[in-house]
């Protein structure tokens, strides 16, 4: 009776290590799955964010041109300004 007690504990301490490690298991490939989707994330958030600096760029270079255009005295200044207010509401609303 004893030895087939021992076997019994023998087994269910077996079952438990094996279902404990199945679970270990799936927990170990679900961490992996969204640690994978986080990878993702942050190569979509990067190219954004490559988007944003370069529009950004794109605006500091129209404003000093803006200011540069501002300081011409013939009416043609007006019409520059009013092109690069376009330009730049343009790449602000795009990005």
């Amino acid at each position: 009776m004893l030895c087939s007690n021992n076997l019994a504990l023998s087994n269910g301490s077996a079952i438990d290590l094996t279902r404990t490690a199945e679970e270990k298991t799936s927990e170990l490939q679900s961490c992996q799955k969204e640690l994978s989707s986080v990878r993702n994330e942050i190569m979509v958030l990067e190219e954004k964010l490559v988007e944003v600096l370069m529009a950004q760029s794109k605006a500091a270079h129209l404003e000093v041109q803006l200011r540069n255009a501002s300081r011409e005295p013939t009416d043609a200044g007006d019409e520059t300004q009013i092109i690069h207010l376009l330009l730049m509401t343009h790449l602000i609303t795009h990005t």
